[in-house]
């Protein structure tokens, strides 16, 4: 049958100072008046029924995602965060328990994707090639600007129409080296979206990574027995943080790139806002109350309190209950290291 595991582990660190450990990025309302896990759970209706939708989340974070997610997909939960490789291979090892014939649809929750009937299509054709022919499917997307906070694919030889065989990977290039590879005409950014029986992912995972598939064996021999919970701590206690894409697929074989046909964003930062929504006649996004004077540029988002600006450019101004944001546009991208030096500074109150 087919599946949806649906990765919602992530805090969101670069939507600081509204993304916190108990708040995570998936259940900010960043483009309408839904969290970006509930878009990603209705974009998800009529493809995936929520008895087969799965969302794999911390144990920390759970209590916050519970209400979002509702009766709309079931819960699988990790002990702590170790990143996508782990996740990924204890969520499809859950759904192989139930279901060994599973065919998987891995999402990420912080997308925006649009319009729900491409999706669809796209989802579709990408299950039906994947239970015919097995492999490693990714879901590439036309990039439209030398973006460096992505992972590109070089896609190599055409193997139907907007399939394509898969000939390596760039991660997160600099913007020159992002230019260079737009203007090479055949690299795809990566979505992160991929398609794949459970069996093949997790042979992948044991080829791959064997610390890993080691993990991943107990962890199998332990579901549905009383020792599951304590056997799947355990496991995790000692397993490194690795994404999907470092542990198993940049070294995989079998892989394929589908070209994306819908519009699609990551919404990795606060810069997302200006593609997702209208700017003003000042050439500002605001969400809240914003009051300006000869300022152009900015990204606003208040809270209950008036923000009022003055001749000030490019920037991103977010406001939360106990913190406020001040970044130039063009370092949207340290946040996350920001969050890390306040960290550092012994202020973990308002992480």
């Amino acid at each position: 049958m087919r599946h949806a595991l649906i990765l919602a582990g992530g805090i969101g660190t670069r939507f600081w100072p509204r993304s916190r450990k108990d708040h995570p990025k998936q259940v900010l309302h960043v483009v309408g008046h839904k969290s970006l896990i509930q878009e990603t759970l209705e974009r998800l209706e009529g493809a995936i029924p929520p008895s087969r939708t799965h969302v794999i989340t911390s144990e920390m974070q759970y209590g916050g995602l519970a209400s979002h997610i509702g009766k709309s997909a079931v819960a699988i939960l990790e002990p702590f965060g170790r990143d996508t490789a782990a996740s990924i291979g204890l969520g499809t090892e859950k759904i192989f328990h139930a279901d060994p014939k599973a065919v998987i649809a891995t999402l990420p929750a912080d997308h925006h994707i649009t319009p729900k009937p491409m999706f669809h299509r796209a989802l579709q054709t990408a299950m039906e090639r994947v239970e015919k022919e097995g492999g490693l499917l990714l879901f590439g997307v036309s990039p439209t600007r030398p973006a460096t906070s992505y992972g590109y694919i070089r896609r190599g030889t055409e193997i139907s129409p907007g399939l394509f065989g898969v000939e390596g990977f760039v991660e997160k290039p600099d913007a020159a080296r992002a230019q260079a590879l737009i203007d090479s005409g055949d690299h795809y950014w990566n979505s992160g979206m991929f398609v794949w029986r459970a069996k093949d992912i997790l042979k992948a995972i044991r080829e791959e990574h064997a610390e890993l598939g080691a993990a991943l064996d107990r962890i199998r021999k332990a579901l549905g027995t009383p020792k599951e919970e304590v056997v799947i701590r355990e496991a995790f206690t000692s397993l490194p943080s690795i994404s999907i894409d470092y542990a198993v697929l940049e070294k995989a074989e079998g892989l394929v790139v589908r070209e994306a046909n819908f519009e699609w964003d990551d919404v990795g930062s606060w810069l997302a806002l200006e593609r997702l929504h209208r700017t003003n006649d000042q050439g500002n996004v605001v969400i809240g109350r914003h009051v300006s004077l000869d300022s152009r540029g900015l990204v606003v988002v208040g809270g209950q309190r008036l923000v009022a600006t003055i001749g000030v450019e490019d920037l991103i101004i977010v406001e939360s209950r106990d913190a406020i944001l001040i970044a130039r546009k063009d370092r949207a991208e340290e946040v996350k290291a920001l969050v890390k030096r306040i960290e550092s500074e012994g202020l973990e109150a308002y992480l």
